[in-house]
């Protein structure tokens, strides 16, 4: 068989089967960028161009014909992909063999094996009449699935594709296949809009790959500037999301002449992302997989991006609970933050990092300048509110409110929290978020109602409002040095008094006894403070008032801060 397969391809094709193995998929520029050092597969690494512009350079480490044992699958010197292609027993059966050509098949097995666009355990899962039967998966997509509009990953939609492009459905060519042999370079997306569907937030709209004509109605507008928003899960974006980017933007846009669109990440790979004055990019919107094409397509297209990140999640700590969830993305965060035109960040400790990477960085401070935190709350949702979560107004409260990431910080006042209740048996502890309860805390789950973020925020006065006192523990770690103080605003502006750990950040921005406590990461301080701010109560009105006034002045630096920035980041060839 391996002769007659030889034989064909010098025959069809003019070459050898050892180039057929090694041929490099030229059009595939989503090839997997971190492909570890397995023998036979693709090495992507970077190299500096002129001008200081960043090319792949891939690496093939190959191995002759003669060094792969075709015979004994368990062996450790044959390269599974390339397995599944040549032993057709295993990879297709007799119909799928009389629907293709084997050459052809051979080339697009290998294509789609080395790229990311196919996700092979996703598509065993997705469809598990595949799983059960034994077949290869990317056989299957090769002579099924495609025919069946199976999507290859979640990544790329079989049906949108040959929607979209009906030149590709009458040539009857697999749509993942051309999609990476010359789709990306023609400018075709991989799959419709899943943020279509309505507006995310009132007043920025939202255009997705189906609304073309829509997103040109939108830019059309002389002087107003058209800026691209890429926000991670587009559909329901996270706080920081609304904090750092989707919220200020639309408040600047109000009395500026900037006009922000959302859009979906993979509208940066197409030719008219020309449309847009410029791009702002957050955190690890884009898949890492899909950044350099996206650096350099903008760069083609003449349209700079804008970069915000407000965490140090390229260098995240070994316990972090978000280590796992963020390894993957290090590398693609730092090459964005390289070619930005332009960074925004939190705090200033932050910044000082970004400029290891790029020196055009500039702090925006985080504020709650947003006109939710000013929106009256109707009597019947709060007394709804109040009884859902069995807050009794007359008794002590104490509030933590923060992410599951903050699971070590609850645990580090866990004892303080114990010996506070066995003082305090009337005291009820609650939490929201943190990960593991803290002792005698009661857990209140936000409802699915209010987890868009300005409906959250109504959510969490009203919680606030029943609360005797908050808390924010923060061991003190590098990571959360570089982290900002949007706990002490939330605070403040939902009219809790708050005891603070004495770390930064909070220790560069709340002043002890006027904006709220600061505390040393001991269990007797803790219990000391908590003992003592739950029995004064002249105290805590003083607080309340003077973090009310803190935080009404955050808001106007903020504000400034971000018209600095836009300024400075879009005034030039624009």
């Amino acid at each position: 068989m391996l002769v007659l397969l030889c034989i064909a391809a010098q025959v069809f094709t003019g070459q050898t089967l050892t180039n057929l193995l090694l041929v490099r998929p030229s059009d595939n520029r989503y090839a997997r960028p971190a492909c570890g050092s397995r023998s036979g597969r693709p090495r992507i690494s970077w190299r500096m161009e002129n001008q200081g512009t960043w090319k792949p350079r891939t690496e093939w480490r190959a191995r002759s014909l003669t060094d792969l044992d075709m015979t004994d699958p368990a062996s450790g010197s044959m390269q599974r992909p390339l397995a599944r292609a040549f032993r057709w027993r295993h990879a297709i059966n007799r119909k799928e063999l009389a629907r293709m050509t084997a050459l052809r098949t051979i080339r697009d097995h290998i294509l789609l094996t080395f790229s990311d666009w196919f996700d092979e355990s996703w598509y065993l899962r997705q469809y598990p009449d595949v799983a059960s039967s034994g077949t290869d998966p990317v056989a299957h997509y090769l002579a099924f699935g495609a025919l069946e509009e199976r999507d290859p990953g979640p990544s790329f939609s079989t049906r949108a594709y040959l929607e979209e492009n009906r030149d590709v459905a009458a040539s009857r060519l697999n749509p993942l296949v051309h999609f990476l042999r010359h789709g990306i370079q023609e400018g075709r997306t991989p799959r419709a809009s899943e943020i279509s569907q309505g507006p995310v937030i009132e007043g920025i709209p939202v255009i997705g790959e189906d609304d073309r004509g829509a997103a040109r109605a939108s830019i059309d507008g002389a002087s107003v500037r058209t800026i691209g928003i890429v926000i991670k899960n587009g559909a329901s974006p996270p706080p920081t999301a609304f904090i750092r980017v989707l919220l200020p933007w639309r408040e600047i846009s109000r009395s500026a002449p900037y006009r922000p669109i959302i859009i979906d990440a993979v509208r940066l790979l197409a030719a008219d992302v020309a449309s847009f004055d410029a791009v702002v990019i957050q955190r690890d919107a884009i898949a890492p997989r899909v950044v350099p094409d996206v650096i350099d397509n903008l760069r083609e297209r003449g349209v700079p991006y804008l970069f915000e990140i407000d965490d140090l999640l390229w260098d995240l700590p070994g316990d972090h609970p978000d280590r796992a969830e963020y390894e993957g993305s290090k590398s693609s965060i730092v090459l964005l933050m390289r070619h930005a035109r332009m960074v925004s960040t939190s705090t200033e400790n932050l910044r000082s990092e970004i400029s290891r990477h790029n020196l055009s960085s500039m702090v925006v401070p985080n504020s709650s300048w947003f006109e939710c935190w000013e929106k009256p709350i109707d009597s019947r949702l709060a007394d709804e509110v109040r009884r859902a979560h069995g807050l009794d107004p007359d008794r002590p409260r104490i509030l933590y409110m923060g992410s599951a990431s903050h699971a070590l910080d609850v645990e580090m006042v866990a004892p303080a929290i114990a010996a506070v209740t066995r003082a305090r048996p009337d005291v009820d502890v609650v939490q929201v978020g943190g990960g593991r309860l803290a002792p005698s805390a009661r857990a209140i789950a936000v409802p699915a109602r209010f987890r868009a973020y300005e409906e959250f925020v109504q959510w969490f006065r009203i919680v606030a409002g029943g609360s005797s006192i908050g808390i924010a523990p923060l061991r003190g770690t590098r990571f959360d040095s570089m982290k900002s103080d949007i706990k002490a605003l939330d605070y403040a502006r939902a009219g809790l008094p708050a005891i603070f750990s004495d770390v930064e950040p909070y220790r560069g921005s709340v002043i002890h006894g006027q904006t709220g406590l600061l505390v040393g990461n001991s269990s007797d301080s803790w219990t000391a403070a908590i003992l003592g701010l739950l029995d004064d109560e002249p105290a805590r009105a003083h607080l309340v008032t003077g973090a009310e006034q803190w935080a009404s002045g955050r808001s106007h630096e903020a504000r400034a801060a971000l018209e600095q920035f836009m300024r400075e980041a879009l005034g030039r060839n624009l």
